[in-house]
């Protein structure tokens, strides 16, 4: 058996239906919200809950079909739209309680997105507006909008069932490049190197991320220091700390030229095969790399 976090309700978080030109029909309420693994994407699954206050609601099939925002401080962000699954609710009378379910599919870089917005816990503004089938006719009902928050401990306890505190995703902002010709050089072979792990060639790959180290500092991928040099430059800035701040621009500088001697390996391919971890691990040092460089 799957077991799935489950985040109990924890603030105002219900909604009156508006069906018709009777308001406060039906009241919706969120019990609860799970996480589910994909391929690719997660599923947060919202259990609700529609009790009918009105007879004007009988019978009714309520079509959900709404949406969900990410709010950051007073701005609320698009994140996805929400769908019922399985079968639609129908309220059989005054004071009938009908539970039903909406998911709300979420891929990684939204997940991203949702923690570099985040500032502990998660706060969603819903909104579940939708259709019904009454007395022949289609009709639509509207539902004002709420916010729902999930503390903080129980989205962590999410994340973890979908699996997404088991990936790191890197991301790599062009920013504004052409007032930076180097790193604007630098992004295109970082680009390639991408491209060129896409497609399996792993030690192209490590060779694309040479260059890209070398076009930071306007170099050529061909002037290459040796274990010895690294060495000696990670000592001189060793005994230059005895008496001066080194910052992180002359630390990163270091960083760089260790990277560049690791990628180095990658123009010599009778030394060690280069597989897949080496330019994976690679992808990822110079992402972080390239961004220090930024101004």
């Amino acid at each position: 058996m799957i077991h799935r976090p489950v985040c109990k309700e924890t603030a105002v978080s219900e909604a009156w239906l508006n069906l018709g030109a009777q308001s406060s029909c039906a009241k919706v309420v969120v019990k609860s919200v799970s996480g589910r693994r994909g391929l690719g994407h997660a599923q947060l699954t919202f259990n609700m809950e529609v009790t009918a206050k009105d007879e004007i609601a009988r019978d009714c099939p309520l079509w959900f079909h709404g949406r969900v925002e990410l709010l950051a401080g007073d701005v609320g962000l698009p994140l996805t739209s929400l769908s019922v699954m399985d079968h639609p609710p129908i309220l059989r009378g005054y004071g009938n309680e009908v539970q039903f379910t909406v998911t709300a599919d979420v891929d990684d870089r939204q997940l991203q997105l949702i923690e570099d917005n985040r500032a502990g816990d998660l706060r969603l503004r819903i909104w579940l507006p939708g259709h019904t089938f009454r007395e022949g006719h289609d009709e639509p009902f509207y539902v004002n909008s709420f916010d729902y928050t999930i503390p903080q401990s129980q989205w962590i306890a999410i994340l973890e069932q979908v699996g997404f505190t088991r990936r790191f995703l890197i991301e790599v902002d062009a920013g504004n490049l052409q007032l930076q010709p180097a790193l604007a050089d630098a992004y295109t072979y970082y680009l390639e190197a991408r491209t060129r792990y896409m497609h399996g060639q792993w030690r192209h790959t490590v060779e694309s991320l040479r260059q890209c180290l070398a076009a930071l500092v306007g170099k050529k991928p061909e002037d290459e220091d040796s274990a010895v040099d690294i060495a000696t430059a990670l000592k001189t800035t060793k005994a230059k700390a005895y008496s001066a701040e080194v910052g992180y621009s002359e630390r990163f500088e270091l960083v760089r030229q260790s990277a560049k001697f690791l990628c180095d390996l990658a123009a010599h391919p009778g030394s060690e095969e280069t597989g897949r971890k080496h330019a994976h691990a690679a992808l990822v040092l110079i992402a972080g790399v390239m961004e220090s460089y930024r101004r």
